[in-house]
């Protein structure tokens, strides 16, 4: 056996505590805990039920004079853990710990470890739960923010502990044993759980415990520690009769932090002993603490305890005599006068030295005497090796005497008195007989000496004979940063800086978070030196900075923390693409998928598609697959926009998507206007807000009504014209001088017609112009009536006035009204007589429409033969074998238009819709019942706006139709009247047409000649085939609900009476099919199929113009205007009592309506 070992393994045990014990800190005693052990522990639980907003303060203790802080707090709304530290000298730190998953848990168990506290920096270790969610430092010592005497509160669900391991604590608390911890401070030596490992003694000298059990008893309501807890291990070892190498490591190092906790403790005393000499000091200027005041009343009564007041140890008898209460014996197992009871130390306890004998007795255990070489009371820890003269253990120059137990020092050198050792000679304290103070300055004779008083008011120094001088300016009296003036009655500070109150020469710093704060509630005040500032807003929220110094101005100073929305930052919030994020108050929420979309979070959101019948044209899930000429394309269904590829809801039918679509068509655009149709997107300002619901179209700064040019910025609303005003501004005015409210400008030149010398541009000016609207240079006048044969409307017959009293531009002199085929051409002017073909196309010009001509294009191959019956091929190169010739391969009619964007593949003179040149009808042209209606055309022409409440008019298209499919969107733009607005179809002129019209309420016309007309709410059809053409008998006749004789046919009337809606987006859908009287219409809201004619035959008019129809109705708006040439007819449509099905999407694929294409050759 290695003695050597051995007998240093000893000697470490006696200078270290083994111990487990944990106890309680009582609330007094909790700045005691920081400044004396090493490890703290502040633990406790929150239950469901408590408030959980705001700050819930777990400890504060705060010295206002001094100016110390520590403060233990949970912040509900960042959910964080903060410590906040502040020291005498002004240091201050927060420490934080972002625990929010953690803090919305339903209970929650905290504990927080103060770990390492007699050295710097200390530890701080957090615990929700039974885990270990934080792990930070603390570069102030913990215990210099309790320094002082303090104000304190603890949280009454949350007490401090002292003890050497955290897993007791947390094991209390419910957790498992094998949960992860620091271990305890390593230079907390005397406190540490400490393994040793002795060598073995023979078996017949064995150590042995007395005892090998202890009987705990553990408190655990509200999962309070248990008071004490001891257990100490010393295993087995084989002997050896050499140290190990790693054994002797394992001595050093804990030699080493032995030796770190000496020279830590050293240090504390030294600092206590500075502040008892301040104390002494502050005592020693106490004229009450000498005697020099005595208390006049001498009859106080004295105070006696009671045992009310429990003065007794618990469990310990008390009882109340008349010098005072009496405490009885402390209970069974404590030692004590009964006001302090402590737990007898057993032998059980181990408190003896390694290898010394215990005895029990009554008073406790009794130690032996302590093994030789060492000398002490035995116990454990007391036992020291004897020291020797060669330490130098006395007073410098004091002689050192060996003896058997160690040294004996001599006597104190002269002048000094003590017992001689290193620091125990002291200098024999003056006494004020001596008068060693200065003249006017008290003396007190103290143990220690003299003390002397302070200086004279006006002087500065330690009161000593010579150690007062006057104040000066110099001794830097004044606050820092406050000016002093010398003066010959002494010096005189200056006012405080901002931010301090005081008297100059004393200056306390203003907590402006008390007298005023500025902070929002979701932050926290921070009270400077000088000064204060607010925190940042929490997580989610976003605020301005708000510091300052002083309460001067304060008032104006607010921090305002305001939501953040993620949704909104360009990246969907952090949401996978094409998925709901929802804003929340300080945070947010990613959500379901949008709609047609499939998907989650995980995996993202992809967009649903539909496989066309070729298994490899892909559309949209809510677009159609489209048979054309090159295969199958894709169409948004109605109530959806894109461009089939792409599909995204349109709430106002105007052809673009309420959303931005992941393609790059016009249609995949953003609609800029959601609420109300404007198919064209115009935007003059370029604000992002479509004209049709900027209430500043040209952002000039003047409302749209009663801005005289809203499309042009003019916020001077300069108008020149002389005479009337013409309600256009010079801005936007094409003859500023003349008055022209209609605009016009046939020749497109800018120059209006009314003061444009050339209206047609041809050269010719207009007093020589045979045909001033009419480009016509050659001036061919072949009636010589004085009208070109190109504005003639009987260029064969002389007719000057050119009267036209049906509209339908033929001349009244040379219309016969003779149409055999009932197709709206005059029978003289037929190329097609006997076959309707009210388009009368006529590809190769030879005058003999295409459906009488057998080679319509004239290249000597008839169509039946021809792979390109509309475009001149003779040589018929058909290269990819497709039965299409080269030559129309992409361009059916061969006008530079691809099939795939010509609305009319098979006519060379239609490829777009196109309502800008229109011809104006009005129906009740005499009298002044209403005014006309007032017509604006948009979106190059697919689009109508009328805007006045007036008499019946229609707006009708110069282009005609024979089988067409026309659609667009009905819009009543305002909650003014309700009266009739709708469509028109197969016009001849004005007396014969057909109208889709829609009344929104019941009403009877307020003229009640010739006839009473009643108008009834709901979509109506009807023929107008009038013998007495426009005037009153036709107003009334299209007011009425029902037939009016030689006028007006009702055709079919939705039997619901439903009335439009205003503010309500509605699509039509027409088709026509003059060869056999087909006429069908359906009617959509969004994506809901609201009304359906069904097929209706009527073969009275075959074929003509298209438009639309107002009548007594403001703010109509028709927008997304669609018309295309179609001459097929589906197969499911001709089916014998075909009704529609629902839903609407089966019905049109099984009916064939979703075939809305040029008929195949």
């Amino acid at each position: 056996m290695n003695h050597k070992f051995v007998f240093l393994t000893c000697v470490f045990l006696g200078l270290i505590k083994v111990s487990l014990e944990f106890n309680k800190v009582e609330q007094d005693a909790v700045s005691s805990a920081f400044l004396m052990t090493s490890d703290v522990y502040l633990t406790g639980e929150l239950f469901d039920e408590e408030e959980r907003q705001g700050a819930l303060v777990l400890f504060r203790g705060e010295d206002e004079a001094l100016g110390t802080k520590f403060i233990v707090y949970l912040e509900f709304t960042s959910h964080q853990v903060i410590i906040h530290v502040k020291s005498r000298d002004g240091k201050e730190l927060q420490i934080t710990f972002p625990c929010q998953p953690q803090l919305k848990e339903k209970d929650i168990r905290i504990t927080l470890h103060f770990q390492d506290l007699l050295n710097s920096p200390n530890k701080i270790l957090l615990y929700i739960n039974c885990k270990l969610v934080g792990n930070e430092t603390s570069s102030i010592p913990i215990r210099e923010g309790l320094v002082g005497t303090q104000r304190q509160q603890i949280n009454p669900r949350f007490w401090f502990y002292i003890g050497s391991d955290v897993r007791p604590i947390l094991q209390n608390q419910g957790c498992p044993v094998s949960i992860p911890t620091q271990s305890p401070s390593s230079r907390n030596v005397h406190e540490t759980i400490v393994r040793v490992v002795l060598p073995k003694k023979p078996k017949d000298k064995e150590m042995t415990s007395s005892k090998d059990k202890t009987d705990h008893s553990a408190r655990t309501s509200g999962h309070q520690l248990p008071e004490s807890h001891n257990k100490i291990t010393l295993p087995d070892h084989k002997s050896t009769n050499t140290m190990d190498p790693a054994e002797a490591r394992i001595l050093s190092t804990s030699l080493q932090s032995l030796t770190s906790a000496v020279q830590q403790l050293q240090r504390e005393i030294t600092l206590q002993s500075q502040e008892t000499r301040y104390l002494r000091e502050v005592l020693s200027r106490c004229e009450m603490c000498r005697g020099g005041i005595h208390s006049t009343n001498t009859n106080r009564p004295e105070v006696v305890a009671t045992c009310q007041e429990k003065p007794c140890f618990k469990g310990v008898v008390c009882e109340d005599t008349s010098q005072g209460f009496r405490c009885g014996e402390c209970p069974v197992g404590f030692t004590g006068d009964g006001i302090t009871c402590a737990p007898k130390i057993t032998c059980d306890n181990n408190p003896c030295y390694p290898g010394v004998s215990c005895t029990e007795t009554e008073g406790g255990a009794r130690c032996g005497q302590c093994p030789a070489g060492v000398t002490g009371n035995a116990s454990r820890g007391s036992c020291q090796t004897v020291e020797r003269c060669e330490s130098d253990p006395c007073y410098p120059g004091v002689a050192c005497i060996e003896t058997t137990y160690g040294y004996t020092c001599g006597d104190c050198p002269e002048g000094m008195e003590g017992n001689g050792t290193a620091n125990g000679c002291e200098p024999i304290p003056v006494r004020c007989e001596h008068f060693p103070c200065f003249d006017g300055t008290t003396c007190l004779d103290t143990s220690d000496g003299y003390q002397c008083g302070a200086c004279p008011q006006g002087m500065t120094g330690n009161g000593t004979k010579f150690g007062c001088r006057p104040i000066e300016c110099a001794d830097n009296t004044c606050f820092p940063g406050v000016e002093c003036v010398d003066s010959a009655a002494g010096f005189q500070c200056g006012s405080c800086p901002d931010g301090y109150k005081g008297n100059g020469s004393h200056c306390g710093d203003i907590d402006e978070c008390r007298v005023f704060n500025p902070c929002s509630e979701m932050a926290e005040c921070i009270n400077l030196t000088p000064g204060f500032k607010c925190s940042n807003c929490p997580t989610g929220f976003s605020g301005n900075d708000v510091f300052g110094v002083g309460v001067e101005g304060i008032e104006s100073l607010k921090q305002v923390c305001e939501d953040v929305n993620e949704c909104e930052d360009g990246k969907n919030g952090g949401c996978v693409d094409y998925s709901h994020c929802t804003n929340t108050l300080g945070s947010f929420v990613c959500g379901d998928c949008f709609e047609d979309y499939a998907g989650n979070q995980t995996v993202g959101c992809q967009e649903m598609t539909t496989l066309c019948p070729d298994a490899i044209t892909e559309c949209h899930k809510h677009a159609l697959c489209i048979m054309g000429t090159s295969g199958y394309d894709c169409q948004c269904r109605i109530g959806y926009a894109g461009n089939g590829k792409f599909c995204a809801k349109d709430s106002d039918l105007d052809g673009v998507p309420n959303i931005e679509l992941r393609c790059k068509e016009f249609r995949c655009a953003r609609d800029n206007c959601r609420e109300v149709p404007n198919s064209g997107q115009e935007d003059v300002d370029l604000d992002g807000i479509g004209d049709a619901c900027d209430e500043d179209i040209d952002g000039d700064g003047v409302g749209n009504d009663p801005d005289n040019c809203p499309y042009v910025a003019n916020p001077e609303q300069e108008d020149s014209d002389e005479g009337d005003k013409d309600r256009h501004g010079d801005a936007c005015d094409n003859c500023p001088s003349v008055p022209n409210s209609d605009q016009e400008d046939t020749d497109k030149d800018g120059l209006g017609d009314a003061c444009d010398p050339d209206i047609d541009d041809d050269g010719l000016l207009n007093e020589v112009d045979n045909c001033p609207k009419v480009d016509n240079p050659d001036q061919i006048d072949s009636d010589e009536d004085g009208v070109g044969d190109l504005c003639d409307n009987c260029p064969f017959t002389a007719n000057k006035v050119q009267n036209d009293s049906d509209h339908d531009f033929v001349g009244d002199v040379c219309d016969t009204n003779e149409d055999e085929d009932r197709d709206g051409v005059q029978d003289n002017y037929d190329n097609c007589e006997f076959l309707p073909n009210a388009d009368q196309l006529d590809t190769d010009d030879d005058n003999l429409g295409n459906v009488c001509d057998d080679d319509d294009d004239d290249d000597g191959i008839l169509d039946d033969d021809d792979n390109c019956p509309l475009v001149w091929n003779p040589d018929q190169t058909d290269s990819d074998g497709d039965e299409y010739g080269d030559a129309c391969a992409e361009d059916s009619d061969g006008d530079g238009y691809a099939d795939v964007e010509d609305v009319c593949p098979e006519h060379k003179d239609i490829h777009s819709t196109d309502f800008r040149t229109f011809q104006t009808i009005l129906l009740d042209p005499v009298g002044d019942s209403q005014i006309d209606p007032e017509w604006h055309i948009r979106n190059q022409g697919a689009e109508i706006i009328q805007t006045k409440n007036s008499d019946p008019g229609l707006a009708v298209s110069n282009t005609t139709f024979s089988g067409v499919d026309f659609s667009g969107t009905f819009f009543v733009n305002t909650e003014v009247d309700d009266d009739y607005a709708g469509f028109i179809f197969s016009f001849q002129d004005s007396s014969k047409f057909y109208c889709i019209m829609w009344k929104k309420s019941a009403q009877t016309y307020w003229h009640p000649t010739p006839f009473r007309a009643v108008a009834e709410p709901g979509i109506q059809l009807k023929l107008v085939n009038s013998k007495t053409g426009p005037g009153e008998y036709l107003r009334n006749a299209l007011w009425h609900t029902g037939d009016t004789e030689d006028e007006v046919k009702l055709l079919w009337k939705d039997p619901r009476n439903a009335g439009w809606k205003e503010k309500t987006a509605y699509r039509l859908e027409l088709i026509h099919r003059p060869d056999i009287g087909l006429i069908r219409m359906l009617l959509f809201e969004e994506t809901n199929l609201v009304a359906d004619s069904g097929n209706v035959y009527d073969a009275t008019l075959r074929g003509g113009k298209l438009g639309v129809f107002s009548f007594s109705q403001e703010g109509v708006i028709w927008s997304n205007l669609v018309y295309r040439c179609n001459d097929y007819v589906p197969s499911g449509l001709l089916r014998e009592g075909a009704e529609p099905l629902e839903p609407m999407d089966g019905f049109l694929e099984d009916s064939g309506l979703h075939e809305f294409v040029r008929r195949r050759r």
